[in-house]
C-alpha cells in the first residue's frame, strides 16, 4: 500500500512539474498561478502543498530539471573528434535559431531569467547568499565541462 501511495504522490509531483514548466514556457513564472499549474496537472490546489513549499522552490525545481535535461540532451549529441569540436558543437547548437526558437524544448533559463533575477526573495536562500536558485539552477556546469571538454588535457 505505501508502495502505491508513494508511486502515485511521485507522479503527481511529475505532473505538476510538468504543467509549470508549460505555463513557464507560455506564460512566464509570475504570470503563472499555482491555481492554474494544478489545473494543468489535472489536480486540485489544496494538494500543491504537499509536493512544493511555494510556487518559487516549485519553479527553481522546474528549471532544474530543464536545464539538466536540456544539457543532458546537448552532450549527448555533441559531434567531434577533440574536446574542442565537441565543445564547438554544443555551443553551436545551443545558440542556433532552431534551439532559441523551440519553445517546447528549448532552454527556459533565458526566458526565466529576468523574473529570477527580480524575485528577490526567491533567492535569498539560507545559507546560499543572494544567488543561490541562479546557483542551483545551473549545478550541472562542472559536469558538462567535463563531459564536453574532456579530462582538460590540452590538444596537440
Amino acid at each position: 500500500m505505501t508502495n502505491r501511495k508513494a508511486k502515485q504522490k511521485q507522479e503527481s509531483r511529475q505532473a505538476i512539474q510538468a504543467s509549470a514548466a508549460a505555463l513557464l514556457r507560455e506564460r512566464g513564472i509570475k504570470a503563472s498561478s499555482v491555481m492554474d499549474v494544478m489545473k494543468g496537472a489535472g489536480l486540485t490546489v489544496g494538494g500543491f502543498y504537499n509536493h512544493f513549499d511555494s510556487k518559487e522552490d516549485l519553479f527553481v525545481e522546474v528549471l532544474q530539471n530543464a536545464s539538466r535535461a536540456n544539457w543532458n540532451n546537448l552532450l549527448k549529441s555533441a559531434r567531434g573528434d577533440s574536446p574542442r569540436a565537441r565543445a564547438m558543437s554544443v555551443i553551436r547548437q545551443y545558440l542556433s535559431r532552431h534551439h532559441r526558437d523551440c519553445k517546447d524544448t528549448g532552454c527556459l533559463v533565458p526566458g526565466a531569467a529576468a523574473e529570477v533575477a527580480r524575485a528577490r526573495r526567491a533567492l535569498l536562500v539560507p545559507g546560499g547568499g543572494r544567488h543561490a536558485a541562479q546557483r542551483r539552477v545551473f549545478a550541472g556546469g562542472k559536469k558538462i565541462e567535463r563531459a564536453v571538454l574532456g579530462d582538460g588535457r590540452r590538444e596537440r
